[in-house]
């Protein structure tokens, strides 16, 4: 399920199952395509038990890289898993910040919340490294 608020500047993908590759491009394309791409995005998992690996993370960076040259710093991308195994392999990324935007991932929806909601209380125009 894919949800838009406009007023907080907020998408919010409800996955239920695995979190792939492809889903993440998708929406990387349609945020771009809908003019949201300062917008936080929330992806929530469930109990899924995988996350994007490194690889995919390496390319996904590479896709968010390329549309920010041309539209700056994408907003904040917030990833949460209840499944031990997918937190586990994400803890080494907890919270990662890239040239290009933030990505956290977490435990507990509401925490993934309040982090988002910081982060763009802070974000401003921070110019591309």
């Amino acid at each position: 399920m894919y949800a838009r608020d406009d007023a907080s500047r907020r998408i919010t993908v409800t996955t239920s199952g695995p979190l792939t590759l492809a889903d993440v491009l998708a929406n990387i394309d349609r945020q771009i395509l809908e003019g949201t791409w300062t917008y936080a995005m929330l992806y929530d998992t469930g109990d899924a038990g995988l996350l994007p690996t490194p690889e995919d993370i390496d390319c996904i960076i590479g896709v968010v890289r390329a549309a920010a040259k041309r539209l700056g710093r994408r907003g904040p991308v917030a990833i949460v898993s209840r499944s031990p195994t997918a937190i586990e392999a994400a803890r080494e990324y907890s919270v990662v910040e890239h040239d290009v935007g933030a990505v956290g991932f977490f435990r507990h929806l509401d925490e993934a919340e309040l982090w988002l909601d910081g982060e763009m209380r802070t974000r401003g125009d921070r110019p591309l490294k």
